[in-house]
C-alpha cells in the first residue's frame, strides 16, 4: 500500500487562480453586452453557465483528487 503524504497545496492554488481568471473573463464578456442595468438574457445565460462548468469542474476534480476525504465536524 502507498503510503498518502501531504497534499501539495501549489497546484490546488494553481487550479483555483486559473477558475478565478475564467469566470473574471466570462464577466468581462458579459458585461461588454450591457445595456445601463438591461443585460441580454444570453449574456446571463452565458455567464451562469460557465459558472456552472466551472462549480462541476472543480468539485470533480476535488473528488478525484481528495478520494474519501470527510471533513471534521
Amino acid at each position: 500500500m502507498e503510503k498518502v503524504g501531504r497534499k501539495n497545496e501549489r497546484d490546488v492554488k494553481a487550479f483555483i487562480i486559473a477558475m478565478t481568471a475564467l469566470m473574471i473573463v466570462a464577466a468581462a464578456i458579459t458585461n461588454g453586452f450591457y445595456s445601463g442595468y438591461d443585460p441580454k438574457p444570453s449574456s446571463v445565460a452565458i455567464t451562469g453557465f460557465i459558472l456552472v462548468i466551472t462549480l462541476a469542474i472543480t468539485a470533480i476534480w476535488y473528488r478525484s483528487k481528495y478520494p474519501g476525504y470527510v471533513r471534521s465536524k
